[in-house]
């Protein structure tokens, strides 16, 4: 993840449960604050949540225009959209195993993940 997100040169969306989202941000916090200030733009949707889930997210991070969270209600498998380059699927449902994820740089792969993203981003609620 750490690579993931330092190779990042213009956004990253993600699509994560709120337990992933959670271990990341607190894992990657300095990662994520540096790459804000290079420019790069965050969207997160988490699933299996909704809006009392978020009373733990107040910090300075999650007021920065360039990092976005939103929040779904069903269950989605997770993955990364980085610079709509490459993908990262997760494999496993396990939570147990969060290094288990397919790697892509296909064009029709990252096409269809994108729009998948884009679809449940409209969808998706804000915080």
């Amino acid at each position: 993840m750490e690579n993931v997100l330092n190779g990042a040169q213009k956004s990253c969306d993600c699509i994560l449960s709120v337990d992933r989202f959670e271990k990341i941000l607190s894992q990657f916090v300095e990662i994520f604050k540096r790459a804000i200030r290079k420019g790069i733009k965050f969207r997160f949707i988490l699933t299996n949540s909704n809006k009392d889930t978020f009373s733990i997210f107040k910090d300075a991070l999650l007021q920065n225009s360039l990092f976005e969270v939103r929040h779904f209600t069903y269950s989605y498998p997770c993955f990364f959209i980085v610079d709509c380059k490459e993908v990262f699927i997760s494999t496993v449902a396990n939570r147990e195993r969060d290094d288990l994820f397919l790697w892509s740089t296909g064009f029709f792969l990252i096409e269809m993940t994108q729009t998948c993203f884009e679809q449940i981003w409209e969808s998706a609620s804000g915080i």
